[in-house]
């Protein structure tokens, strides 16, 4: 089984309908084009609006109920409609095919979670596009996507399911340019608290990030990671010490305001300009001290990045009394970010508690620093906030945003290791009944032929019979004709005769194992052999 991404593109066609189209790669024999309209009516629109607001203001007053009505809302707008394929209606609504897809995918992963007792690293992902005039819709709280079930199977798309991940692709805004951390990453953490608008949480975060870059070293062998903290940032210096230290990842936090109509962003003022500041007060006979807030619109945000475009940019929004419109201009600021051709953006979407924060930015850059993807990254974070008490009956899961510019999302390559054969347990090919390790030379039992050789499947790794044109397991074709150094021409391996038994010990799924008797003169044989034989090697 391979990885499957699934595109919705919600878009209008040429007479103005809203449509969504359905695209999963790998397309199949036959790729079909498959659309279906929406279901935005204005009771659906109007129920989603209200439930946004009710989760926005009063998270902590939020169910479990709440929270599936607004995703079962969500679902039904692009999901309920009907199908057109290659321009003819059919009788299918768009959530069936979905389905049909997704069970397919589940259940070929647990078959590969069975047979070789781990998670295979093989994902489902889905990806909502949003093109022109699309806005409202691509306003609303999409990572709370419920997917209904019967007898209580539905699941939250963002994050419930460890194999699915659920991302916000943002089209039209050019080919970014940023670099991949091949040799060195470095995190810049940048923090403004002016003080009349009250503290931000920025210690728990970048001790976090401290201790997650030793971390980071230590599993990556010794890769180098450098991490900036920045505090008191004012436009000038952030934007200097972007385009000088060119960081990989900028992570801010910080307070917003909406100041006559428009989304602004609160740094701090440069030294020189609080002293003029002071000495102006001082002049008209004011006491205290002057603001400290110097408020940046989205175009001053945008030009922050434009000269050296970070790989990612997070968006760490504090709320307070005297902020409360935070949230929303961080909303607004990651689009601008965005069109700096910052190629990935993580935002809230909603306000967000220190501890649950910390811990989704703790988790975030765990996997980043394993060498996940930054939306897998974003998965695992929104998965440890949805198991937390009450688990997935809190928003603060569906609370981060991901905006992706392009497929290759990761920012720390990690090694790539060899692969290993598969080694686990099955009946033998021969039928004799006794179980077999699949990398065994031939079976051990008894009353079982002596001198059968097995072959080894280079598609699903299993034994089979040498004399077999076809595995019996996948139906994978071997080929005719065995060459030098015990391979077939496609690359099977050869599990060839043994003088003696042999001792196998092979990991079988569950940590067990399985060991055949072997003659001890076979044994010492191997012992003062240069050359070890292994799987798929002549002895």
């Amino acid at each position: 089984m391979g990885p499957i991404h699934c595109r919705l593109t919600v878009f209008k066609d040429s007479e103005g309908a809203r449509k969504v189209r359905y695209d999963v790669s790998p397309p199949g024999p036959n790729p079909v084009v498959i659309e279906a309209e929406l279901r935005d009516d204005e009771l659906t629109k109007s129920t989603i609006r209200r439930l946004n607001r009710f989760i926005g203001g009063k998270p902590d007053f939020c169910e479990h109920d709440d929270l599936q009505i607004l995703g079962r809302h969500l679902y039904h707008i692009l999901f309920d409609g009907v199908t057109a394929v290659d321009g003819a209606r059919t009788n299918k609504m768009l959530g069936e095919r979905f389905i049909e897809t997704y069970t397919q995918f589940e259940k070929d992963f647990e078959e590969v979670k069975r047979q070789t007792g781990t998670d295979p690293e093989i994902r489902f992902r889905m990806t909502l596009i949003f093109k022109e005039g699309m806005d409202e819709l691509a306003g609303y709280p999409w990572e709370f996507l419920y997917v209904p079930g019967p007898n209580n199977t539905g699941f939250f798309l963002a994050g419930e399911k460890g194999e699915l991940i659920l991302t916000r692709f943002v089209p039209e805004l050019g080919t970014p340019k940023a670099k991949p951390a091949d040799e060195k990453l470095t995190i810049l953490v940048a923090w403004s608290q002016p003080r009349e608008l009250g503290p931000v949480s920025e210690s728990d975060t970048v001790v976090a990030i401290n201790q997650l870059a030793e971390n980071i070293k230590n599993s990556l062998s010794g890769k180098n990671i450098e991490v900036i903290a920045f505090p008191r940032a004012t436009h000038d210096g952030l934007k200097r010490m972007i385009e000088t230290k060119k960081p990989h990842i900028v992570h801010f936090i910080g307070h917003g305001q909406v100041r006559q109509g428009r989304s602004t962003i609160a740094l701090m003022k440069p030294k020189e300009q609080l002293e003029l500041d002071q000495a102006e007060r001082i002049r008209q006979g004011l006491r205290g001290s002057p603001d400290e807030a110097d408020y940046v619109d989205g175009d001053s945000v945008r030009a922050l990045f434009i000269a050296e475009p970070p790989r990612l940019v997070f968006l760490h929004a504090c709320n307070s009394d005297k902020a409360p419109d935070s949230l929303e201009v961080f909303r607004s600021a990651s689009q601008q970010v965005l069109h700096a051709n910052v190629p990935f953006v993580v935002a809230m979407q909603y306000e967000i508690s220190n501890e649950d924060a910390t811990q989704f930015a703790k988790t975030f850059y765990e996997k980043l620093g394993e060498g996940l993807s930054i939306d897998e990254a974003v998965k695992s974070g929104r998965n440890e906030l949805g198991k937390k008490k009450p688990a997935w009956g809190h928003p603060r899961f569906g609370t981060p945003v991901v905006y992706l510019q392009a497929d290759d999302n990761v920012i720390v390559k990690k090694e790539i290791k060899p692969e290993q054969p598969l080694s686990f347990t099955q009946a033998c090919p021969y039928g004799c009944g006794k179980n077999i390790s699949n990398d065994q030379t031939r079976c051990s039992a008894a009353t079982c032929g002596q001198g059968r050789k097995f072959k080894q499947c280079p598609s699903c790794r299993k034994a089979n019979p040498i004399a077999e044109p076809e595995c019996l397991f996948c139906n994978h074709t071997f080929a005719d004709k065995q060459i030098a150094g015990g391979l077939t021409a496609e690359g099977a391996a050869i599990l060839g005769p043994a003088e003696e038994k042999l001792l196998l010990t092979s990991s079988a799924p569950g940590g067990g194992s399985i060991i055949a008797p072997q003659d001890t003169a076979a044994a010492a044989a191997q012992t003062k052999s240069p050359q070890t034989s292994g799987p798929g090697q002549q002895p």
